[in-house]
């Protein structure tokens, strides 16, 4: 019986452990199980998985160095890492930097190194035949509506 039982407490400790990536947000769990032989009590407690990448950070297939033709002479370098980006011209020793959160299609960039106060601009992406495209929602007054809004980008790395 008390072979039984710690085979039990084994299967429990294993599924926990083999469960501690996923996003599960299960309460904490709390088991008494009793050997009969002895009468005594052995109480173990499953702790709740926990996610070490946050629920809004970029999925990865949004992860890498993109790039874009701007204009005739400029072509942009957007970099998408977990929970934050990175723009920068080609040539120019000025790179852009900030945050950003995603839900499903829709990407919020905020918190721009070069827009104080930055409130956050909203675009939708989709990735179509190896190109990512951005569509703006809304209004974003810190300007990157000039890089991302319609522009086509080819991946040039992922990155984890």
């Amino acid at each position: 019986m008390l072979f039984s039982l710690v085979i039990a407490l084994l299967v429990v400790l294993l599924t926990a452990c083999a469960n501690g990536g996923t996003t599960t947000t299960a309460p904490n769990e709390t088991t008494t199980v009793s050997d009969t032989n002895s009468g005594a009590g052995i109480t173990t407690t499953t702790l709740a998985p926990t996610s070490t990448i946050a629920p809004d950070a970029a999925p990865p297939e949004l992860r890498g160095v993109w790039t874009t033709q701007l204009n005739s002479t400029d072509t942009m370098r957007l970099t998408l890492q977990r929970n934050s980006y990175n723009a920068n011209i080609e040539g120019s020793p000025e790179t852009g930097t900030g945050r950003i959160s995603v839900e499903g299609d829709t990407i919020e960039f905020h918190g721009s190194d070069r827009c104080l106060e930055d409130p956050g601009g909203t675009y939708t992406w989709v990735i179509d035949n190896g190109m990512l495209t951005f569509a703006l929602v809304g209004d974003d007054p810190c300007g990157r509506v000039g890089f991302l809004d319609g522009f086509s980008y080819t991946l040039l790395s992922a990155l984890p």
